[in-house]
C-alpha cells in the first residue's frame, strides 16, 4: 500500500494518541509499531516545548487551510535528534475527532548543511571584521608614525644646530679670554676664527629655521595626541 511504500514516515493520531504508524516512520525512531501505538504523540518529541509547538501550529493551519506544515525536531528511542519536516491533515477537516494523517521526511543533513554556511558566514563576518580592525590599526599607526617621523627628524636638525652654536659659544668664550688678558694678536685671531665659524653656519638662518622647528614639532605632537 502506499502507506507503506511512500519513503517517508507516516502516522494517524486519532483523540490525540498514536494509533497507527508505518515502517518507515519505525525505521526512522528506532522504535518498533507497537511502541508508537496506544501513545500519546508526545513520544516523539524531545521537549514538551516541542511537542506544543507543533500541536499549536499544526491545529491553528488545518483550522486555516486544512492543513499545516512545520519543521521540528523528533527524538529517537537512542536519544538522537533527527530535523524533520512534518505535515499533517485532518481526515475530515469538519470533524478533527475523526483523526489526523501527518508525514514526515528526514531534514538533518539539510540542517546540518544550513548550520555550516551559517558557521562559514560568521566565520567570514569575523575575518572582515579583523580585517577592518587590522587596517584601522595600520591607519592609526600611519597617522602616529608620521608625526613622530616628523618629530624626530626635526630634532635631528636640532640637534646639529646646537653643536654648531655651542661651538660658536665656545669661540666667542676663547674671544672674551684672550681680550680679558689683553693678547691683541690672540684677540684678532679669535675674532677671524668666530667670523669665520658665522660665516659657515649662517647664524641667521639657524635663528630663523629654530623657531620654525619648534613649532613644527610642537603641531606634530598635537596631531598625535589627537590619534
Amino acid at each position: 500500500s502506499i502507506f507503506r511504500a511512500v519513503p517517508a514516515a507516516i502516522g494517524v493520531v486519532t483523540n490525540e494518541i498514536l494509533t497507527e504508524v508505518n515502517p518507515q516512520m519505525c525505521e526512522m525512531l528506532g522504535r518498533s509499531a507497537e511502541e508508537f501505538v496506544g501513545q500519546s504523540p508526545r513520544i516523539i518529541y524531545p521537549t514538551d516545548e516541542d511537542f506544543e509547538y507543533v500541536d499549536r501550529e499544526i491545529c491553528a493551519q488545518i483550522d486555516r487551510h486544512g492543513i499545516g506544515t512545520v519543521e521540528t525536531r523528533w527524538k529517537r528511542k537512542d536519544g538522537r535528534i533527527v530535523d524533520v519536516l512534518l505535515r499533517s491533515s485532518s481526515i475530515d477537516r469538519l470533524d478533527l475527532s475523526a483523526g489526523v494523517t501527518f508525514a514526515a521526511i528526514d531534514i538533518s543533513e539539510r540542517k546540518q548543511v544550513e548550520e555550516s554556511l551559517r558557521r562559514s558566514e560568521l566565520l567570514q563576518a569575523e575575518a572582515e571584521k579583523l580585517a577592518a580592525t587590522g587596517q584601522m590599526a595600520a591607519e592609526v599607526a600611519h597617522e602616529i608614525n608620521n608625526p613622530m617621523g616628523f618629530i624626530q627628524s626635526n630634532l635631528g636638525t636640532l640637534s646639529e644646530y646646537a653643536e654648531d652654536l655651542t661651538d660658536l659659544l665656545e669661540g666667542h668664550r676663547c674671544l672674551e679670554e684672550k681680550m680679558e688678558k689683553g693678547d691683541a694678536e690672540g684677540v684678532q685671531a679669535a675674532q677671524k676664527e668666530v667670523q669665520r665659524k658665522m660665516e659657515e653656519m649662517d647664524v641667521g638662518f639657524i635663528l630663523e629655521d629654530l623657531t620654525s622647528l619648534v613649532a613644527e614639532s610642537q603641531e606634530g605632537e598635537i596631531g598625535r595626541a589627537h590619534v
